[in-house]
């Protein structure tokens, strides 16, 4: 159960480029009015760049066969754009956007065209150039779209008025899959807090609407936007969202799944409803605590074996994030929880006792058992007191022998479910 090294790998693959945009960085999101320039008081026909006018630069955009001399005139136009040519210098090198959207990669020539192309639309920075760009992601060929999305994750939130066609582009289900997760990706840059963004995630997960592979990218963005350090209250609106990907049919998106609930602890007391209510599915007497003999221990669970697709990723998932972060979120809902999820909580936290080394907390697990020593459940009962003795040992064990890999001990806890599952299904 080493999740915390999974949770790494993840972040490594997210690092190393997994939603990457390749033409751009993100640059800043207000540029201070103080620093945009101002239209000069002459009239624009006036205004030469290098001893030309617009109207020549823009002359020979379209005629020079030079990707090294249209570059330059791309910066030319760009500069002329921000003194009174906003309008016909967005519509020129968007068009050439267009034009030269299929030549990424072609020649180190025409990278450099098409990537001068993007940094003097992103320099432009008007309302025209976003309405323009939020035209190609709705009615352009698809790499005319993806070089449109590039540029507006570029522009982040100077390019918000985008926002609505980029979830246009991501809940399309006629468009690709690189579109789609990419138009995602960016509508978070640009307004994070757009109304329909929930929504347009939960169709991005949802099997019966997205493509295994768009599912993956969409977890791969839930978890880059729930570690931001800037995602404001974004996380909490999309940690939610990740809990029905349990019931996916691929391994592989339920390990997502259980990677981002186990690892991100701020936000799971938000969802605990939604891990529990599978739990309602089971026979009460399968789950409830009784007296807690060992051979009670051992037909419970061998009955829970059987529910094991409604109760191990869920067990998984709270014993790694109350072992890695706080139990604090189990403790403090444990009073108010039903009777059918009270004795799994219980469970889970006397299992997370062996992975905690800060002794405040231990301390804080003894008190909260020991509330519970006279209650009504006599199995709840009799297992605060065993979980009390557990919390003794692990001090005294924190005391003797200093701290113990935390992550190798839940590795061993995982690799011995594995064996025990292997062992039912032969």
């Amino acid at each position: 159960m080493k999740r915390g090294l999974l949770t790494l790998a993840l972040a490594c693959c997210l690092a190393t480029g997994l939603l990457r945009f390749e033409l751009v960085a993100q640059e800043p999101s207000s540029t201070p009015s103080s620093t945009v320039k101002k239209p000069p008081a002459v009239s624009r026909e006036l205004l030469r760049y290098d001893g030309k006018s617009f109207d020549e630069w823009r002359g020979l955009l379209q005629t020079e066969l030079s990707p090294e001399r249209r570059q330059v005139a791309v910066e030319a136009i760009a500069d002329l754009g921000r003194q009174g040519y906003d309008r016909e210098a967005a519509e020129a090198l968007v068009q050439m956007l267009k034009a030269h959207a299929d030549d990424l990669g072609a020649s180190k020539a025409k990278n450099a065209l098409f990537n001068s192309i993007s940094a003097g639309i992103r320099r432009l920075d008007s309302e025209m150039t976003v309405a323009l760009l939020a035209e190609v992601i709705r009615q352009g060929e698809e790499k005319e779209q993806e070089a449109a999305i590039s540029i507006c994750h570029g522009m982040g939130t100077r390019a918000k008025a985008a926002g609505p066609a980029l979830l246009d582009a991501a809940s399309d289900t006629n468009r690709s899959t690189i579109v789609r997760y990419r138009a995602l990706f960016c509508a978070t840059d640009v307004d994070r807090d757009a109304e329909r963004l929930p929504a347009v995630f939960q169709e991005s997960l949802d099997p019966a609407k997205s493509s295994l592979e768009l599912r993956g990218h969409t977890l791969d963005i839930v978890w880059a936007r729930i570690n931001a350090v800037d995602a404001g209250d974004l996380p909490a609106k999309l940690f939610p969202l990740v809990v029905p990907c349990l019931d996916d049919q691929d391994e592989n998106i339920r390990e997502s799944a259980i990677n981002i609930l186990a690892a991100s602890g701020q936000h799971i007391a938000g969802v605990l409803p939604e891990l529990m209510e599978p739990l309602h599915r089971l026979d009460p007497e399968i789950a409830a605590m009784k007296n807690e003999t060992e051979s009670d221990r051992a037909a419970r669970a061998e009955q829970r074996a059987a529910s094991r697709p409604l109760y191990d990723d869920r067990y998984q998932i709270l014993v790694e994030h109350a072992g890695l972060h706080s139990s604090a979120p189990l403790r403090d809902c444990f009073a108010t929880l039903k009777s059918v999820e009270r004795p799994f909580v219980l469970e889970v936290l006397g299992s997370v006792i062996e992975y905690k080394h800060d002794r405040s907390e231990l301390r804080d697990l003894d008190s909260f058992f020991a509330g519970l020593a006279e209650d009504e459940n006599s199995g709840v009962a009799t297992a605060s007191s065993t979980y009390r003795k557990k919390v003794t040992e692990r001090l005294v064990e924190i005391g003797t022998n200093g701290e113990r890999d935390v992550f190798e001990k839940l590795k061993a806890a995982k690799q011995q479910r594995e064996r025990d599952s292997a062992r039912r299904t032969r």
